[in-house]
């Protein structure tokens, strides 16, 4: 085989992986969306004090269940309090992000390091901590979460 041949050949093959890690990155993101708009709306009903998820929601609900890879996907009901859900859409939120930076190579094991730490201390999930999630998987760090006797001895 020629040196031409060789470096188009290596070409084509950069090119199918990069084919397929945006095939990849489109089946996390699209999922992370429809994620981001039923949390803006279910945040919409809970300010407006709605304590449960209007039936309205199931199809959405269903489209969302459907698209989502096995490892991630949950049964995601209406009809529960908005607290609940939200709080299994932060979940599923942060697992996919999870998986996106795990397949860049960024994180060993499917988590940042700081992951763990918060798991353990029992500081991932729950409404709002999407965002500190989000940013340590971004960054790779998170500021240090306080020790549990800090925290009690704090407030």
């Amino acid at each position: 085989m020629s040196v031409l041949q060789e470096t188009n050949e290596q070409i084509l093959i950069g090119v199918r992986h990069h084919w397929r890690s945006d095939a990849q990155r489109r089946r996390i993101s699209n999922p992370v969306r429809l994620i981001d708009g039923l949390i803006a709306d279910l945040e919409e009903l809970h300010l407006a004090d709605r304590k449960r998820v209007p039936s309205s929601f199931d199809e959405r609900l269903r489209h969302l269940t459907a698209v989502l890879a096995p490892e991630v996907r949950q049964e995601l009901r209406a009809r529960v309090t908005i607290v609940h859900l939200m709080e299994q859409l932060y979940e599923i939120q942060g697992r996919l992000l999870a998986r996106r930076f795990t397949a860049r190579g960024h994180f060993e094991g499917g988590h940042s390091p700081w992951y763990a730490t918060a798991e353990s201390s029992g500081r991932t999930g729950g409404i709002g901590s999407s965002l500190l999630d989000e940013t340590a998987l971004i960054s790779g760090a998170a500021p240090p979460l306080p020790s549990s006797s800090e925290s009690s001895s704090s407030g």
